[in-house]
């Protein structure tokens, strides 16, 4: 997977130019990742969830407890949230804002795996990981969110490139170790103590691998581990300090916060699913190989092509190795991990980037190998075919999205031609044009489909118009978030199961009722009995929440409104969004 001693250049000779690659780079982010960036209104649960609680920061000016609802939420810590009200301080409060953070650091990414890759393996195998790295449509889609695994995969990068230093550049070893130090306590602040595990398991397992002694001495652990300290366990330490009872937790105390958040929101999460459909050991290889569309049948190939050498490789390519250990030990904790979302695995797309970069410069070196041609040919061509005819064919609800799949067909099918014309240069320029397709269709073309559908701004201004004067609002336990956000007002109530009956919901994944794995601060209403009487007591009720919220709350023989819901708009496609009013057995 190395270059030889003296290569021959590889692709046009403009590829191995710093500049044209940091132009390419910088050409890709801002478009990718900042090119209407607010464009979208918040994309719920998440987005509302982290949005509001930056705001309820900055608006009561206590930056130390995030709140959401006024009341105190122990999710995440505290660094992405500082970020965020920064954010909001500078560029108002609005969608923008929210996402920069994590624009900024899917940009910082991309270079720093650029970065990484030049100096583990060769200028151009960087390069062209940046690419992977910075046009897969998973990364793509999450650095246009508000999302905390942005800012997490930056800095467990960032500490894993100062680990493999440490190792290897000794006259400045103390330096990368305080650089690493600084590195996991930002990730520390960020998300948790995973970070921390995760680049342990690194070193230990690159110690083993490489036989080289542990860059750690007693001198260097006497100046660093103060530094982290110092970082890290003021923010904590209030927290214990300030809240030692609550909702969250029967614990009190000290123990309150341990139990609230290293318990719950990290130990409870290892040993139990929160998403039950989602708990499969092949589900993380998943989300790494199909997240990187249009990269798959490289990423595919790049892995295969790691395991078949590495046992013949690791002992003279400490870049490789380092790579493996940055990989495999992560990777196979988070599959052991009962909680899994596409977001979490995150941090280990850069080291996959990494090795689809090293087999990417081989093939624009030496060409695809016999089976590689046709394989990547065919699987390309084989997207591009699914996306024109395939998805329009059989199934017809994509029917009125046909320009759209057509358009983004178009590019996979070319560069499926070329690779069967052996134009391994060619194939990876026209794959890259993919996610500039997509986003161009999905934040021009059809955002304003795309809006309704999955996010709560347009259903929010119905739903002030459409509101009487003194009327309670009420909404399904996935918009409260954004309709606080939008209408600035807390709703009176959610509507959620029976909860005899959640446990049941629950193992689907059932929606649209399916509970928060943590603490919800508002109100619930069962939507078998005490959403009718809430309505009867005060009248009426206005509602927002997905479309088939109105359908099932409207027909369903359990529920306590039925045939008292009176739809008043609707947004998008399924699932859609939809605000109507429950009247009191009463009305008339």
């Amino acid at each position: 997977m190395s270059a030889p001693s003296s290569p021959a250049p590889a692709g046009p000779a403009f590829l191995h130019s710093t500049r044209f690659q940091a132009m390419v780079l910088t050409a890709l982010v801002l478009f990718l990742f900042w090119w209407r960036l607010g464009s979208l209104g918040l994309i719920d649960p998440d987005e509302p969830f982290y949005a509001l609680t930056s705001r309820e920061m900055v608006q009561s000016g206590d930056w130390i407890t995030p709140r959401v609802f006024g009341e105190p939420q122990f999710e995440k810590p505290i660094l992405f949230y500082w970020e965020t009200c920064l954010a909001q301080i500078v560029f108002g409060d609005n969608e923008f804002a929210a996402r920069v953070p994590g624009a900024l650091a899917a940009t910082l990414v991309v270079f720093l795996t650029w970065g990484i890759g030049r100096k583990l393996f060769t200028p151009l195998a960087g390069f062209l990981g940046a690419v992977v790295v910075g046009s897969g449509a998973l990364f793509v889609v999450m650095s246009r969110l508000m999302l905390t695994d942005l800012s997490h995969t930056l800095f467990i990068s960032a500490g894993m490139y100062c680990l493999w230093r440490a190792f290897h550049d000794e006259p400045r070893r103390l330096r990368w170790l305080l650089a690493l130090t600084i590195a996991s306590a930002l990730s520390m602040l960020t998300k948790g103590p995973q970070g921390l595990l995760f680049i342990a398991m690194a070193s230990v397992a690159y110690a083993r691998l490489s036989g080289l002694k542990s860059p750690w001495s007693w001198r260097h652990l006497a100046l660093c581990l103060p530094l982290w300290l110092l970082l890290v366990v003021p923010w904590y330490l209030a927290m214990f300090m300030l809240h030692k009872s609550g909702p969250t937790s029967p614990a009190t105390g000290l123990a309150y916060y341990w139990d609230t958040f290293f318990i719950h929101e990290n130990w409870d999460r290892f040993f139990h699913a929160e998403h039950k459909g989602n708990d499969h050991w092949y589900y993380y290889l998943e989300m790494l190989i199909g997240g990187s569309l249009p990269w798959i049948p490289l990423i595919v190939a790049a892995l295969w092509e790691t395991a078949a050498h590495f046992r013949q490789r690791f002992r003279d390519q400490p870049g490789l190795t380092m790579v493996i250990c940055w990989l495999v030990p992560s990777y196979i904790f988070m599959t052991i991990a009962a909680s899994k979302l596409p977001s979490y695995i995150f941090f280990l797309i850069v080291p996959v980037a990494l090795l689809a970069g090293v087999t990417l410069e081989r093939w624009i070196r030496e060409g695809f190998g016999p089976i590689e041609r046709w394989a990547v040919g065919f699987f390309t061509l084989l997207q591009g075919v699914a996306l024109i005819w395939y998805l329009p064919t059989f199934h017809p609800n994509s029917l009125p999205f046909l320009p759209q799949l057509i358009a983004l067909g178009i590019p996979l099918t070319i560069a499926g031609l070329f690779a069967l014309f052996r134009k391994a240069f060619l194939w990876a320029a026209i794959s890259t044009a993919f996610n500039v397709v997509l986003v161009f269709t999905a934040f021009f073309w059809i955002e304003a489909r795309l809006e309704g559908t999955v996010g709560s701004r347009e259903i929010c201004k119905i739903a002030a118009t459409a509101r009487k004067p003194g009327e309670k609002l009420v909404t399904c336990s996935f918009l409260g978030r954004a309709a606080k956000f939008y209408l600035g007002e807390t709703p009176a109530a959610i509507f959620v199961p029976d909860q005899k009956l959640l446990a049941d919901y629950g193992k689907g994944n059932f929606r649209p009722y399916y509970p928060f794995y943590s603490y919800h601060p508002l109100p619930q209403l069962t939507i078998e009995k005490q959403l009718g009487e809430f309505a009867d007591t005060h009248g009426s009720l206005l509602c927002i929440g997905e479309k088939r919220d109105f359908r099932l709350l409207n027909t369903s023989e359990g529920s306590s409104v039925r045939g008292r819901c009176e739809l008043l708009g609707e947004t998008g496609d399924t699932p859609g969004r939809a605000v109507f009013r429950i009247n009191a057995k009463t009305a008339k």
